[in-house]
């Protein structure tokens, strides 16, 4: 899988969210997520080495967690229904 940019910095973000999160921390790690989602070619490959950077911290407090969750998985459902959408709309209209 090609990584992006976004993927280099979000790696050692996650792996180090043990050490320091704050409101700054995630407001950091929702941009690089978004970045990292723009590239409609790698979003998936993304999204998927950021769960599974997301759920090897296993030892995070349960709001430190659902955060990093949401940050991850909110994007993750936007960009499957926006390709869902566009799949119909290509079936349905010949677009």
């Amino acid at each position: 899988m090609e990584q992006n940019s976004a993927c280099f910095a979000v790696n050692p973000i996650i792996a180090n969210c043990v050490i320091y999160f704050s409101t700054r921390f995630f407001v950091v790690l929702e941009k690089l997520v978004e970045h990292g989602v723009s590239s409609p070619v790698a979003a998936l490959g993304f999204l998927q080495a950021c769960i599974e950077h997301t759920e090897s911290k296993t030892t995070l407090p349960v709001d430190v967690s659902w955060r990093l969750w949401s940050i991850v998985v909110n994007p993750l459902m936007e960009h499957i229904m926006k390709a869902h959408s566009t799949c119909i709309l290509s079936l349905c209209f010949g677009r």
